[in-house]
């Protein structure tokens, strides 16, 4: 059974250096790719992407940290949208098949 993975952006900001490396860490875990300073980007199936919350909810202080994900369509991105980045940067990376 295929399942279907869906792209997402994750940013966050996070005053503690130990919980910024705790998530930094989780979400390097998921699969997703470190593209700058505070955000990642990739591809997480459906389970993978009902945990976001949850890690915020563990890891994240409500007072002083912030984070979002949000899903999007990076893949192939017109190159007039991005700057700094390789063409082909959102298209050289392929979605990992769970096993």
């Amino acid at each position: 059974m295929e399942r279907s993975l869906t792209e997402f952006i994750v940013c966050y900001d996070v005053k503690c250096d130990k919980r910024r490396k705790k998530l930094f860490d989780a979400l390097k875990d998921t699969g997703l790719i470190h593209v700058q300073e505070s955000v990642f980007w990739g591809w997480l199936n459906p389970s993978e992407a009902k945990c976001l919350p949850r890690l915020f909810e563990d890891l994240l202080d409500d007072e002083s940290d912030r984070a979002f994900a949000v899903k999007a369509r990076m893949t192939g991105c017109d190159r007039d949208l991005t700057y700094g980045y390789q063409d082909g940067f959102f298209s050289e990376f392929k979605p990992y098949e769970t096993i």
